[in-house]
């Protein structure tokens, strides 16, 4: 009687898990795909949104360029029009990546925020307009948030809620040629707000145009604040060669700071028909230069503890009769307020000085209150005595 022996069961054989490709080269969107990255997009690849067409909001995440080859998300070589990312909570979530380049793409109608931009490092945004936040009341056109290096060009942001530009614990920022315009239905409520722990801010060729308040530096000075000594003012996730860590904070639950910002630089804009053109808080080294402000109701709400060596100089302020109701609000703290050279102008002058109040600050230059400058569309002076003050000429070709 044979007895059947049993064999053994050969051992399966799991493949290995694979790792999603390494994009590298031009890869194209087509409208209405999903386009979020984590990582796995190599040096130099550029992703390419086809228009026109209607995108959906992305996030991106870890993604690492080079200085020599960044990733670049842009529109499509020969599209006729930008492409449009529209709706989402946020239309652009840009999470821990460095060299990264947006360019050329609209964003609009997200509820919350047009483009976002967290623990990043070395970010370029050019050619990119912010349009129709919200209905959240704190929404804002465009957020930096934790990030270093991050340059903007060429941006226009058309109706939002909170602030058009938001920064906090930003460092090393760059703009220029951005424009604010309020729409409608929307609240427009700041064009610019720099905000805790940022340092070393500047922007330069701005525009704003009938926003409540054109800018607001600072920290509110009722809050407990970070001392600000030169330790203070390293990023706290500094490792020591120029990099940042990933910060410990989220969208929900952002890392707090109460360090007021430190090297504030706003030159060459028109701040045209804010309610209040500039409010400062509390904030270390804020110069303001070069700017023209034109029929503004105040040109000064400061409310500070901790206002310090901050400068307006080479400005022109002009309005007409009835439009400014004071010079500065003042609730305390301007005494680290330095006027330079600045020219006062509107032809309700000299019989309405005792109407608008004192100017804020001391004095370091004597003020001009003649003659009129006869302010261009642009801001610039046109007239010869008024040279030098506030936002220049365009340079000729």
């Amino acid at each position: 009687m044979s007895s059947a022996v049993a064999m053994p069961t050969p051992a399966v054989q799991e493949s290995p898990a694979r790792a999603p490709a390494t994009e590298t080269g031009s890869v194209p969107i087509v409208p209405g795909s999903g386009w979020s990255r984590s990582a796995n997009v190599a040096p130099g690849t550029i992703l390419e949104l086809a228009g026109p067409g209607v995108h959906v909001p992305a996030v991106l995440e870890g993604l690492r360029g080079r200085d020599d080859a960044p990733i670049v998300v842009r529109r499509a070589s020969g599209a006729p029009s930008a492409p449009f990312v529209v709706g989402g909570e946020t239309g652009l979530l840009l999470r821990d990546c460095e060299h990264v380049v947006v360019e050329e793409i609209a964003f609009i109608g997200a509820t919350r925020c047009g483009i976002r931009i967290e623990n990043c490092r070395s970010i370029a945004v050019r050619n990119v307009l912010v349009a129709r936040l919200g209905p959240d009341a704190d929404a804002d056109g465009f957020e930096i948030v934790d990030s270093t290096g991050i340059d903007l060009r060429t941006v226009r942001f058309d109706g939002w809620q909170d602030a058009g530009l938001e920064l906090r614990g930003a460092r090393e920022i760059r703009g220029g040629d951005l424009q604010f315009t309020p729409l409608v239905r929307h609240r427009n409520l700041t064009a610019i707000r720099v905000g805790a722990d940022c340092r070393d801010v500047r922007f330069s060729e701005f525009t704003t145009r009938a926003i409540p308040t054109a800018v607001e530096i600072g920290i509110a000075a009722d809050l407990p604040h970070t001392p600000d000594t030169p330790e203070a003012s390293e990023p706290a996730d500094s490792l020591g060669d120029g990099a940042t860590a990933p910060s410990s904070g989220t969208a929900d639950r952002p890392v707090a700071s109460t360090s007021p910002p430190r090297a504030i630089v706003l030159e060459r804009a028109l701040l045209d028909r804010p309610d209040v053109a500039l409010r400062l808080l509390d904030a270390v080294e804020v110069d303001l230069r070069r700017l023209t402000i034109v029929d503004s109701k105040v040109v000064f709400e400061i409310d500070a503890k901790g206002l310090e060596a901050a400068r307006f100089a080479d400005n022109l302020v002009v309005w007409n009769p009835g439009a400014m109701r004071a010079f500065a609000e003042v609730v305390r703290g301007d005494e680290g307020l330095e006027l330079g050279g600045n020219l006062w102008w509107s032809a309700e002058l000299p019989a309405a000085r005792p109407l608008l109040g004192d100017l804020p600050g001391r004095a370091a230059t004597p003020q001009r209150f003649s003659p009129d400058p006869r302010v261009a569309p642009r801001g610039h002076p046109t007239a010869p005595e008024a040279e030098g003050f506030g936002r220049p000429a365009p340079e000729r070709p």
